[in-house]
Parts: C-alpha cells; structure tokens; sequence
C-alpha cells in the first residue's frame, strides 16, 4: 500500500515528496479531471470573465494622470470605475479564498484514499470536500484574520504563522477535525520541522510560478481574450494538483513520524480532535 511505504519514510526529501505527487497524479488523471470539471472550470469561467473585466478597466486608466494631484485621485476613488475595479477584485479574491480551496480538498481525499488502497473515486471525494464546507468558512475565516493582520504587523510573523498553519486543508478533510481546531493540528504536525515545511513550500510555490511563467507563452496568442484566459486557468489547475498531491503526502508522512520533540504534543491534540 502507497500509504504504507509514505508512513515509513523517516525523513522524506522534497523530491521524493514530489516525485510521489506526480505518480498520483497520473494514476488518478481521470478521476482527477471530473473534479476538474466540476469545481475548477467553471471557477475557470467565472474567474476568466472577471480578469477580462478587469484588463479593461486598466486599460481605461491613467494612473499619471490620477496622481497628478490629489482633486484628482479623490475624484477616480469615487467614481464608478474605481468602485467596479474594487468590486471586481474582491471577487477574484473571494474565489481564491473560499471557493478554489473546495477543489483542493476533493483532491486530498481521492490522493488519501487512493494511498490507502480505496479506490472511492471523484463522488466521494467531492461529497467529502462539500462536507467540510461549514467547518472549512469559519476556519478560513479565522486563517485570513489571523495571517492578515500578522502580515499588517510585519511580513515575518505573517510567514512564520502561515507555515504552521500550512496543513489545515489536510487536517480538516483527512482527520475530520471539529470547528477550527485543524489550524492547531496542522501546527502540531508542523512544529520542530518548520524549516522543512518552510523549504518544502517555497520549492512547490516557485515551481508552481516557474510553470504559470511557462505556460503563459502557450496562450500569448489570446493575450487578453476571454477564452485564452479560461484555458490558461485550466491548465494552471490542473498542474496545481501535482503540489495539491504531493502536500498531501508530506502531511501524510509528518503525522506518522512526528518531531522528536513535539510527540507529546501531538499526541494530545491527537487524542482531543
């Protein structure tokens, strides 16, 4: 069983992390892409509308003229252009934070469940990610407060904070942990290994970017349309849930061979969640 060889590795490099994320991936390509098509395309739709929106409205700005003086700065905040650039921003956030998370944690239950030797398929992994939905808004909730006003104080304790909590998604969906207690699991299963976790997601974090980079030159050629937009989101998705995968398997491995200097910990938490 997949699981079992994850759980035996002591100490599991990120490249042996990644190299299990792509293997899952391709053996689950298919189930994988139903919840594609569920959840990520039409965020896809929805999200490449709201980029083409908001081009134009770039496009229709003059920020030296804006700044020029301040009659005129106060003059575009009030304006209706101004108020649709917020608007339509906040939603593009909105679908990051609340919505895109859902297909991320659909993919965390079929790569689990696939480790584990359950073939249960993308019905049951979507039906898990939705069940989780109450609990997954408060927490995210208090996740984006949290790390927000940490980021407001400083960069640093923003950062510090986010990798604790890095494994909350993981958390929530795999152990089924009540209200926002995950925020706390994910920084047991952190804590003594924070600059592993840290090296972990910088090197997935650039080489999600390094892809996005990549892929954008496949999609010059509808620079600003509405469909070169939606596919360009797709494929980014799609790619996505290599990392989605192998994220998961390092919580997987970390939960098994906890810190040295953290099991009691751990192992409390364990038992209240």
């Amino acid at each position: 069983m997949i699981a079992d060889d994850i759980r035996n590795r002591k100490n599991m490099s990120i490249v042996e992390a990644l190299a299990y994320g792509f293997r899952l991936f391709k053996e689950n390509f298919v189930q994988l892409m139903f919840i594609m098509f569920v959840i990520y395309f039409p965020l896809s739709l929805l999200s490449g509308y709201i980029s083409v929106v908001l081009t134009n409205i770039e496009n229709g700005i003059d920020i030296n003229a804006i700044l020029s003086s301040t009659d005129t700065l106060f003059s575009f905040i009030n304006s209706t252009q101004y108020k649709n650039f917020a608007v339509y921003n906040m939603l593009n956030v909105m679908i990051d934070l609340f919505l895109a998370p859902f297909g991320a944690m659909a993919v965390i239950s079929l790569v689990n469940d696939y480790c584990e030797g359950r073939n249960t398929g993308y019905k049951e992994a979507l039906s898990t990610a939705f069940s989780r939905g109450p609990r997954f808004i408060l927490m995210r909730i208090v996740y984006t407060a949290a790390v927000g006003v940490l980021y407001i104080l400083g960069i640093i304790p923003g950062v510090i904070l986010s990798v604790f909590w890095a494994f909350n998604l993981e958390a929530l969906v795999l152990d089924d942990i009540k209200g926002i207690k995950p925020l706390g699991f994910s920084r047991s299963i952190v804590t003594g290994r924070w600059f592993r976790t840290f090296g972990f997601l910088i090197v997935c974090r650039l080489m999600n970017y390094g892809l996005s980079y990549i892929v954008s030159f496949f999609f010059m050629w509808g620079s600003g349309t509405y469909i070169a937009e939606v596919l360009f989101k797709v494929v980014l998705a799609v790619l996505n849930m290599i990392f989605i995968a192998a994220e998961t398997v390092i919580y997987i491995n970390f939960k098994a061979n906890p810190a040295e200097r953290n099991k009691d910990k751990y192992k409390r938490i364990s038992a209240d969640k």
